[in-house]
């Protein structure tokens, strides 16, 4: 390799990695009366993966990423039933796939109730400020 390629090399190496673009959010008009106290911004630190969910106009919108992998889940499919949100997740390049039944534990917390690869499991998700 020649000095200018590896210092060509080298340059591109060194720049800050570009954040993933955020995709549209996956929104849908609720049927039964949506509990605003589900709309924010939640993480699970440990995880760094976060969810924000907002209106827009009179939709509910949700967008989910793994901050740690800068991607963002697809969410194929989600329904509001009165009670609990369910969404499914797909984290594209992991294959890392959820289905999730969201509902509120407390002001600040989300419970998550999810199937995965390895079964049922339940985490708890923060309100993020």
């Amino acid at each position: 390799m020649s000095r200018l390629a590896f210092l060509l090399l080298s340059a591109l190496l060194a720049l800050p990695a570009q954040a993933a673009p955020q995709p549209d959010p996956v929104c849908f008009l609720p049927g039964r009366h949506f509990d605003s106290a589900f709309l924010g911004n939640w993480e699970i630190a440990q995880w760094k993966v976060r969810y924000s969910l907002f209106m827009r106009d009179r939709q509910v919108c949700l967008l989910a990423r793994d901050m740690q992998a800068d991607e963002w889940f697809e969410i194929p499919e989600i329904q509001w039933d009165g009670q609990f949100l369910r969404a499914g997740f797909l984290l594209r390049s992991t294959k890392w796939r959820t289905d999730s039944q969201l509902s509120l534990a407390s002001g600040d917390r989300l419970r998550d109730e999810y199937t995965w690869r390895d079964g049922r499991r339940i985490d708890y998700w923060t309100r993020r400020k």
